[in-house]
């Protein structure tokens, strides 16, 4: 492999092992949240319940996000996010491409998905801690 297209290689990983990093960082800096294994793949919880999973070795992660804003995120750009394809998708369980998505664009993915599931004064804390009110 060429000096150049090595570089190319490593940026790419190292930038998605960055925005998965970041990714794991943000949803555990949420007020209660656990990471607990799910069939093998990490999950991240509030009070028991998932908002979302990191499937690490296709380079994505699993939101649970209301309909309505799951169709505003899939609008943007359907290569990033898609529905899960099967009746999970039809309930709001969307894909996240971790190697195309934009850091400001995950997070706020992320936060509306663990407002989904939290408790209505954790995910005003949330929104509060986190500047994205």
């Amino acid at each position: 492999m060429n000096r150049k297209l090595r570089n190319l290689v490593t940026s790419t990983i190292e930038k998605n092992m960055t925005t998965a990093e970041k990714y794991r960082q943000f949803a555990r800096s949420l007020p209660e949240v656990i990471e607990q294994d799910h069939h093998g793949i990490p999950s991240y919880r509030i009070r028991g319940k998932i908002f979302t999973t990191h499937w690490i070795h296709e380079n994505r992660v699993m939101l649970k996000l209301p309909l309505s804003e799951q169709s505003i995120f899939c609008s943007y750009n359907a290569a990033t996010f898609y529905p899960v394809p099967n009746a999970w998708g039809a309930k709001g369980a969307t894909f996240v491409d971790l190697g195309s998505v934009i850091e400001t664009m995950l997070k706020d993915a992320v936060l509306m998905a663990y407002c989904t599931v939290a408790p209505a004064g954790l995910a005003a804390k949330a929104r509060l801690n986190t500047g994205m009110e």
